[in-house]
């Protein structure tokens, strides 16, 4: 088993049983937040938008990584494990602009729900690839906006 996956399960068995509740929870919504990654690359924080829809246990969206003037926006689908484990994975760039020799990274995301002081957060880490090689893996930090009247 991979040893990442195994760390959030025995994280999210360790969580306090109110965080494991049985009612389905719905990660719909737009999240806002960072992604970054220890060291290398065009910078180690980038913006990190993510907008989900839920059905089931199944998650679809996407997502806008930016930072400076370059961006990628990326679908993106997951399934949600016991309401607090979300496995999600890039799929494919929608659209993007980068610099010559740059090349978006295509991600696989294992994020914890939790909530704290009301506020809906998904954190987590990732790790991925481009064509010719294994991205430096990172966290992901990301916090639900309220929906607005």
């Amino acid at each position: 088993m991979n040893a990442n996956l195994f760390l959030l399960l025995l994280l999210c068995l360790s969580l306090p049983l109110n965080a494991q509740s049985t009612k389905k929870q719905s990660l719909a919504g737009t999240w806002y937040g960072h992604i970054t990654h220890e060291g290398g690359g065009y910078t180690s924080q980038y913006n990190f938008e993510l907008k989900l829809y839920h059905k089931g246990d199944t998650l679809t969206g996407h997502c806008y990584v930016s930072v400076d003037d370059i961006y990628a926006e990326i679908s993106v689908t997951g399934t949600l494990h016991s309401g607090v484990l979300l496995q999600l994975k890039d799929i494919k760039i929608l659209n993007s602009r980068e610099f010559d020799g740059l090349e978006w990274c295509m991600k696989e995301y294992q994020l914890i729900f939790k909530r704290e002081n009301k506020t809906d957060l998904l954190e987590g880490h990732w790790q991925g690839h481009t064509s010719f090689s294994t991205c430096i893996p990172g966290k992901v930090k990301l916090q639900r906006l309220s929906p607005r009247a």
